[in-house]
């Protein structure tokens, strides 16, 4: 092997886990990976370069592996174009920040997981009463992305 084939890895995780040979490049050297899947651990925090996002990434990886699970990242310019186009240049008010912030993440995960149950098919007995759940959380995101719209 010559020294030009090895590879160094990016400057951040993220464009690291965009290569295509990334979950052979992911190594677990301080049991990270195995203390994410303690479902009491959910949120990965650490210095800068420490390998945040590339473990989100290889769990994400890890996870979307098994059909049944759902798992998705997101990043702070996710959230901060919704509060653009939620608000434009204005402020959020400090006292309602974290409402805001709150609900622009429920309505992200609602999202997620309408997409995630409808790609799938739904294996138990109650089809019914899951099909018209997802209808009516579906129904909800519709409404608050109608009344977002006519608020801005």
């Amino acid at each position: 092997m010559k020294l030009r084939d090895v590879t160094f890895g990016k400057s951040d995780g993220y464009n690291e886990s965009l290569e295509p040979n990334f979950s052979e490049m992911f190594y677990e050297d301080t049991g990270s990976y195995q203390k994410l899947l303690d479902s009491r651990n959910y949120i990965i925090i650490g210095r800068k370069g420490t390998g945040k996002t590339t473990l989100a990434s290889y769990y994400k990886y890890k996870s979307n592996l098994n059909k049944n699970e759902l798992c998705d990242q997101r990043f702070a310019n996710d959230f901060i174009q919704k509060k653009l186009l939620n608000f434009a240049q204005e402020d959020i008010n400090k006292d309602e920040a974290s409402l805001f912030w709150e609900y622009v993440f429920l309505l992200d995960l609602g999202a997620e997981l309408v997409k995630f149950y409808r790609k799938r098919r739904f294996l138990s007995v109650n089809k019914l009463v899951q099909s018209n759940k997802i209808k009516e959380l579906e129904k909800i995101l519709k409404n608050e992305q109608t009344r977002t719209d006519n608020i801005t």
